[in-house]
This record gives C-alpha cells, sequence and structure tokens, in this order.
C-alpha cells in the first residue's frame, strides 16, 4: 500500500512540475519578447480540463480589450436567446398591422442567406402596415465610439430593426461610369465628381460624394444616419407597399406573437468570424429585448453582470456589446474566465463552428495554425486575442493575450503570439 501511494505521489509530482516548467518558460518567452515590451501587455494560459493556470503575466490589470468585449455578448446571448431568432413581434387591430422591431439585425443582409420570412411576411400580409418603435430604449451611437468612425461600417447605428445592415452599400461601374447602391432608394443620394485625384468620399449627413479619378474596382459601405421615419421610407421601397412609422404606439402585448425567422448559430458565427459591430450591438439588444420587453443595454449589461459575471469573479468595466468603446475594461483572468464558462456551458463542437479558426476562416485565418481557435480585439494602440486550443498531445488549453498603448501596427505582434502558441501546441 506504501507503494502504491509513493507511485501516486511521484506521479503527482512529475505532472506538477511539468506544469511548473511549462509555465515558466512561457513566462521566459513572453518577458524576453521586445516586441512585448513595446506596450503594456498581458497573457493567461490555463489548462481547461485541470484548471491549472500556467502562466499569468499582468493578468489581474485592466486592459481596453477592443473587440474581445464580443465573447461577453456571445455568452449572454447564448443565455438569453432561443435558438432559431425572432426578427419582430406583431399585433393586428382590424385592417392594421403594427410590429415593432426585436433587435435582430440580418434583414436584407447580403452575406447571409436572405431572411425571405421576413419580407414575405411584410410584403404579402393584406394588412395596412405599421412600424412600431416604441420598444427601443437607447442612442443609435454608443458611448465612448470614436466621433470620426461614423463614416465607417464597422460604426453602423444601433436601431430597433436595422435594415441593409444600416449602412448605404454602392460600387462603380465602369461601364456606365455611375455607382449604383444595393438598395435602389440610396440610388439619389450618391453623387459622383470625376478628377484626376485619387478616388475619395465625404459624407454631409446621409449624402455621399465621390471624387477622383473613374475606379474600374471600387466597393464601399457607408453607415446612413438613422431616424425611424427613414427606415418606413427604406422599407417601403424595399415591399414596393406603404409603411408608416407610428411614434407612440406603445409596447407590444406580452403575449402577441413573434416570427421566428433566423438560427442564432448562424448569427454568432458572423460577429465573431467577421467581428460585425453592428450584430453585436444588436445581439445584446435582443438580449434586452428578450428578458425585459425593451431594448437597452443599461438593463442587460448589469442583469449579465449580476447573474453570469459575479459568480465568476469577473468585474469590468462593460459599456458596449460590440469593444468599440474604450470605455471597457477587461482584464485577461476575465477573458480565461468568460472562456472558461463557454467551454465548460457549450459543446467544444458548437464553439468552434462560432469562432474563427486559423488557416480556415475568421479573422485568425491568416495568421494562426488550424488548431487555434480565438476572438480577435483590435483597434489603434490595442490588440487582444483569446480563444481556444488543443495541443499535439490532447491537452485543452485557454489563453489570452491584451496588448495596449503601443504605436506600431497590431500586425508586428501576431507573429509573436503565434511562435508562443505553437511552442504550447509541441510541448504541452
Amino acid at each position: 500500500m506504501r507503494q502504491i501511494i509513493f507511485g501516486l505521489f511521484i506521479l503527482l509530482w512529475v505532472g506538477c512540475s511539468r506544469e511548473v516548467r511549462i509555465g515558466r518558460k512561457i513566462t521566459r518567452q513572453f518577458n524576453n519578447n521586445k516586441i512585448f515590451q513595446q506596450a503594456f501587455s498581458g497573457l493567461v494560459i490555463k489548462d481547461a480540463l485541470t484548471g491549472k493556470i500556467l502562466t499569468n503575466i499582468n493578468g489581474e490589470k485592466y486592459f481596453t480589450p477592443a473587440s474581445n468585449t464580443k465573447m461577453l455578448t456571445l455568452m449572454t446571448a447564448l443565455a438569453n436567446l432561443p435558438d432559431t431568432l425572432p426578427s419582430l413581434v406583431y399585433e393586428i387591430h382590424g385592417d392594421s398591422l403594427l410590429f415593432w422591431g426585436t433587435g435582430n439585425p440580418v434583414f436584407l443582409d447580403n452575406r447571409m442567406d436572405w431572411d425571405s420570412v421576413t419580407y414575405r411576411f411584410l410584403s404579402e400580409n393584406k394588412h395596412s402596415l405599421f412600424f412600431c418603435p416604441d420598444n427601443f430604449k437607447t442612442t443609435g451611437l454608443g458611448p465612448g465610439w470614436a466621433w470620426d468612425d461614423v463614416a465607417y461600417r464597422f460604426s453602423a447605428w444601433r436601431s430597433p430593426m436595422p435594415i441593409y445592415q444600416n449602412a448605404i452599400f454602392f460600387s462603380f461601374d465602369s461601364l456606365a461610369q455611375k455607382f449604383y447602391t444595393e438598395a435602389k432608394f440610396f440610388q439619389k443620394n450618391i453623387a459622383y465628381r470625376p478628377s484626376s485625384n485619387k478616388i475619395s468620399f465625404s459624407k454631409e449627413g446621409n449624402q455621399i460624394t465621390l471624387r477622383g479619378q473613374s475606379p474600374n474596382k471600387y466597393q464601399r459601405a457607408v453607415p446612413f444616419d438613422y431616424d425611424n421615419q427613414l427606415f418606413a421610407q427604406i422599407l417601403s421601397d424595399t415591399l414596393h407597399r406603404p409603411v408608416v412609422a407610428l411614434e407612440g404606439c406603445g409596447l407590444p402585448a406580452p403575449n402577441a406573437p413573434l416570427l421566428h425567422t433566423v438560427i442564432a448559430d448562424s448569427v454568432y458565427a458572423v460577429m465573431m468570424q467577421e467581428s460585425d459591430n453592428l450584430m453585436a450591438e444588436q445581439l445584446l439588444l435582443m438580449a434586452a429585448f428578450a428578458k425585459t420587453g425593451l431594448m437597452t443595454d443599461d438593463s442587460i449589461i448589469p442583469a449579465t453582470q449580476k447573474n453570469l459575471l459575479s459568480p465568476l469573479q469577473i468585474h469590468p468595466k462593460w459599456v458596449d456589446g460590440s469593444g468599440l468603446s474604450r470605455y471597457n475594461k477587461f482584464r485577461p483572468v476575465d477573458m480565461i474566465r468568460i472562456m472558461s464558462y463557454l467551454y465548460r456551458t457549450q459543446p467544444e463542437a458548437r464553439l468552434q463552428n462560432i469562432f474563427p479558426q486559423g488557416q480556415v476562416k475568421g479573422s485568425i485565418k491568416a495568421w494562426y495554425p488550424d488548431y487555434v481557435f480565438a476572438k480577435t480585439g483590435t483597434m489603434t494602440g490595442v490588440h487582444s486575442l483569446s480563444g481556444f486550443m488543443t495541443t499535439q498531445k490532447g491537452k485543452k488549453v485557454i489563453f489570452s493575450f491584451m496588448h495596449n498603448n503601443y504605436l506600431s501596427s497590431s500586425k508586428v505582434y501576431k507573429p509573436e503570439m503565434r511562435k508562443i502558441l505553437e511552442w504550447i501546441w509541441g510541448h504541452y
């Protein structure tokens, strides 16, 4: 019996000492990296099965996470939304159909299977259509978003029922020497002024002017300044029938029917793999609507902090769904705990379908091996990478890199992070 106990003790000691040795080598590589030393950097590595922290460098310090914030949005959506997402809620009163948005961002989104269910429901309905916006209780632009980003699609306005990704998509026809818009409603909003200069654009309200040389290939998406009347006009033009925006029509009845249309995981995958900010913001608002009947991040963020984050000992500064705001502040250990929660509560295969994958799909396709599944987060002076992988020896590893306050491009950080992940894959 003593020999068995001694043998077990030796095995346990060898295993632990190996984890310690691996952790020390990772820490040494990180601390000796000249690129990482140019920033305020952190790294936490965890064995997902044993719970052992292999490396913790500045893991308790707060960073601006950028789009790593979308991992919290995913966590919130998974906890509050059904597997098939609703596009609207409606009531019939006499010869009128009143409908409210649920925040669903995919209506007429050309990247996904076209939402023909919603289109047919509205276009073929025999009742007069009235759009009710009173369940939307937040602002179009989020707190701490950069004012000079508003002309770029990644800063599209939040709204009760996004349409065409809340952006004006246009491309140049070299034969006609003219720009064309995806939504015909906006064709009148595009002006082209040929010149000898390189092509550029300016935006004044929802009027877009392009100046420069005739481009053979040119495509761009510019967010439009949302209001409810404009939404009704765009939808009327799209459906080829009148739609009236009815302010002050109140909220739908608690038992009002929902129109379910799109598989949730397909939306989560676009949000995570393309790092789509509008989808993240709208999914957070969808979760708020599902929980409270109102679309406001002022309700869903505190509820998630209380019910999901506090039990995990996560106490961040969290203000939006996308990570566009520099007000957001998270620690690497927070991202590890969020990733651990996702890993514990969701099948690994589901997470692999949703997350970007090295060599295969999403924002990390060109930078990391195919065994790496991770979410990036990038803005000026900020780059984060948090995710999971399985090592060559079958170990399940969760990791979070966070870099802030550097002056160079994030492109110089990615190869250095890859070196560490490849080393872990081969040695742990």
